[in-house]
């Protein structure tokens, strides 16, 4: 339409470096907002340890695998809700259900 003006709020995917954007913008929630630590060993490799609250959290392209108690997942769960980030629904690993993931299937 002529005369209209359109701002990108965010970089969509398609678009150059959105994959780097994306990990970005998790990345440093995961880090600032749950005190979780990077792997020495991988990057993409989130980690938090302790006698109350475990969570392992793999970020890949778009995609968010998450190993954790129900003490870290309620709280990144709520943590996801409050930064107001656009997420799948999550799903869980059982015998009977398989979960996609980057490509791939991972099964109990």
């Amino acid at each position: 339409m002529q005369g209209t003006i359109l701002k990108v709020i965010r970089p969509l995917y398609g678009i150059p470096k959105a994959g780097n954007y994306w990990f970005k913008t998790y990345y440093n929630h995961y880090i600032k907002e749950l005190n979780i630590s990077q792997s020495t060993y991988n990057p993409y490799l989130l980690y938090l340890n302790n006698p109350t609250n475990f969570g392992i959290v793999g970020l890949q392209t778009n995609n968010t695998l998450l190993l954790a108690n129900l003490v870290f997942a309620a709280l990144e769960q709520e943590k996801i809700k409050k930064a107001k980030f656009l997420t799948k629904e999550r799903e869980q690993l059982t015998p009977e259900y398989l979960i996609k993931f980057n490509g791939g299937i991972i099964q109990q």
